[in-house]
């Protein structure tokens, strides 16, 4: 396989047209629709890893997302916790309880 062939896979991997890799590498675009063909597994192949790689990548960022959230709840649910509630009112305890109430159905 020669370097424009190598760079032809990497380009056509990453959905570049046949016209705009053919400026690239100045190479025609009948042999590139060959190459295609010819290469069509490499290709291929390098489309699925960087699909894998995209995937787990916004996987990790929603795991992230999640965590972070969580730890949030966590900060929150302690304060509420140890909240000092000794001056709230009858009011403001009862509207507290049934708030929180209606938050666990």
């Amino acid at each position: 396989m020669t370097p424009k062939q190598q760079k032809f896979i990497l380009l056509r991997a990453d959905g570049i047209t046949f016209d705009a890799i053919a400026k690239e590498i100045n190479i025609t675009k009948s042999t590139l629709i060959q190459w295609s063909k010819l290469f069509q597994k490499e290709i291929q192949e390098i489309q699925f890893h960087s699909f894998v790689a995209i995937r787990e990548a916004h996987s990790w960022s929603q795991k992230k997302k999640y965590e972070t959230l969580l730890q949030q709840l966590t900060k929150i649910d302690e304060g509420i916790m140890n909240a000092d509630l000794s001056d709230a009112t009858l009011k403001d305890l009862f509207t507290i309880k049934n708030s929180l109430s209606s938050s666990t159905n």
